[in-house]
């Protein structure tokens, strides 16, 4: 199967299903607001992002091993697949553990991390929920799924998610709504968090004998294992990626503990609606280049320099597009859409919503960075540089959050990215993968963020010529967000030989599309 062919299937296999699913959990979360509230709300995003801290899957243990993944599976080599996830087995048995023992020494400790009533329901059963969903998942077979993603069959891995967590929305809106009523608040929040425990135990479960089916040699009982020079090699890679995800998972995830235990968990849920928003459309997007990781790690190994860097380039320009637009739907939107989503109860101001438009830009224009630094399995350079972030982060956030509140504590972690982050991933990946000179990139960026300002100062005068009904007033705004940025866009960048070739390889695709359809008939 080709990369193009591979990364299309992956990418409509998980960005058209998850549409659905975000649609879903949009209307269970419309209900949450207005049955459990702002406080409850609030514990849901303090909790999940103090587990956030101890999934150890995000730092990188998975991505390291399918990096490794790559050739052995070009080649058939089933002893040296097998030895890797024979290790990874053994990696994930050993997270799970930490994660549950580290866990539950946190307990003691939960009253401090927030302000204000914590008799809303029982606290420490709702964190010991939290704490088997994510710890189960590492015991028992997640690893699995790295074989998949690794052999450009993420398709497969959305595929099971997405109609999983469909199912468990429905299930987890139909709580809300009956349990609520019957019962009360807290036993119905906490159905509404055993229905999430069991869809990720199932999902696992489909994954790993899906893997079983169509990789048998895994069952097997072979004598393959990693030489010590492999183990050394893995583990460098291992450490290497994981301090880049330990600084994006403390950016993440201390934003919400800090607010809760400073502000309230009441302003934390406010909080958890702007970042439900942005962040589930972030992952909507980012999942088109999560996607075709995998085949940039072929490309990489396959192509020649001057190849892999024009795709580079490409993917780049479709990013800047892409985010770009749907930030400037954010700067626009975000704060006249919560406020006649969930009521003015939750509003955090424009200017929150500003800042919270800026960090969906600034990390939406680096993911093709990252894409070709994780494809590329640069993990070990510039290892301590992840470590500075989140330091800074937190420091910044801690001097900002009690004189600018929220948006202190968001700007925290925008500076400390920009002092880092921002410059540092495509520098690597000119330096060591492209060995190019890297100026013509920033030079791309700086002219699409450009845009993207332009087009929301453009959108701002002209619906301002109407101040009438808000709902009418949103709908202006929307068009017009549609239209601008796209145009300005298109204009900036349709003679490009990016755009060109953007453009052939989509007709190319396309065409065989079709071609197939049509033999198939005949």
């Amino acid at each position: 199967m080709s990369r193009s062919v591979s990364s299309v299937k992956n990418i409509v296999a998980g960005m058209g299903g998850q549409l659905f699913v975000y649609l879903l959990k949009f209307v269970t979360r419309t209900v949450f607001i207005h049955t459990l509230g702002k406080e409850y709300l609030g514990l849901q995003g303090l909790f999940s992002n103090i587990l956030g801290l101890l999934n150890l899957a995000e730092l990188g243990v998975a991505l390291a091993v399918a990096y490794t993944l790559y050739k052995p599976l070009e080649s058939k080599d089933e002893n040296k697949i097998y030895a890797i996830m024979g290790f990874l087995k053994k990696a994930y048995f050993v997270i799970g553990l930490i994660i549950l023992i580290v866990g539950s020494s946190l307990i003691p400790v939960l009253p401090f991390l927030m302000k204000g009533s914590t008799d809303l329901v029982n606290v420490n059963l709702i964190y010991i929920l939290y704490l088997l969903e994510i710890s189960a998942s590492y015991l028992l077979f997640s690893y699995k799924r790295t074989i998949l993603i690794a052999d450009q069959k993420r398709y497969v891995v959305n595929i099971v998610s997405i109609t999983t967590t469909i199912i468990t929305t429905i299930a987890q809106f139909g709580i809300l709504i009956v349990v609520y009523k019957l019962i009360g608040p807290s036993e119905a929040f906490i159905c509404y968090l055993l229905a999430s425990c069991l869809a990720q135990f199932f999902i696992n479960f489909v994954i790993s004998k899906k893997a079983d089916k169509m990789y048998p040699y895994l069952k097997e009982k072979r004598d393959a294992k990693l030489s010590k020079p492999e183990k050394t090699e893995l583990f460098k890679k291992i450490f290497g990626t994981s301090v880049y995800k330990i600084n994006s998972t403390i950016v993440k995830s201390t934003d919400s503990i800090l607010i809760s235990s400073v502000l309230g968990l009441g302003t934390n849920g406010s909080y958890s609606n702007y970042y439900f928003i942005t962040n589930n459309v972030f992952i909507f997007v980012r999942m088109m280049f999560s996607s075709v990781t995998a085949s940039v790690g072929n490309l990489i190994t396959k192509e020649t320099t001057e190849k892999s860097e024009f795709i580079f380039r490409c993917l780049g320009q479709i990013s800047y597009w892409i985010f770009g637009f749907f930030a400037v739907c954010m700067f626009v939107l975000i704060e006249p859409f919560v406020c006649l989503w969930a009521g003015d109860s939750y509003s955090l101001g424009q200017v929150a919503s500003w800042i919270f438009a800026l960090e969906f830009l600034m990390e939406g224009y680096q993911v093709v960075s990252l894409t070709y630094k994780d494809a590329g399995g640069l993990f070990w350079f510039g290892k301590y540089r992840p470590m500075v972030t989140a330091i800074l982060n937190i420091i910044i956030s801690l001097l900002l959050v009690h004189r600018l509140g929220v948006t202190g504590v968001i700007l925290g972690t925008i500076i400390s990215r920009f002092l880092t982050t921002w410059w540092f991933e495509p520098m690597l990946v000119y330096k060591k993968t492209f060995k190019m000179p890297v100026f013509g990139y920033f030079v791309k960026y700086i002219f699409a963020v450009m845009i993207v300002l332009i087009s929301v100062v453009i959108v701002e005068l002209l619906s301002g010529f109407y101040t009438g009904n808000a709902v009418v007033s949103f709908v202006i705004k929307m068009v017009l967000c549609i239209i601008v940025p796209n145009l300005l866009f298109f204009v900036a960048y349709f003679k490009t030989k990016e755009f060109t070739y953007i453009k052939q390889t989509v007709k190319n695709l396309l065409g065989g599309i079709t071609g197939k359809l049509k033999r198939k008939k005949a």
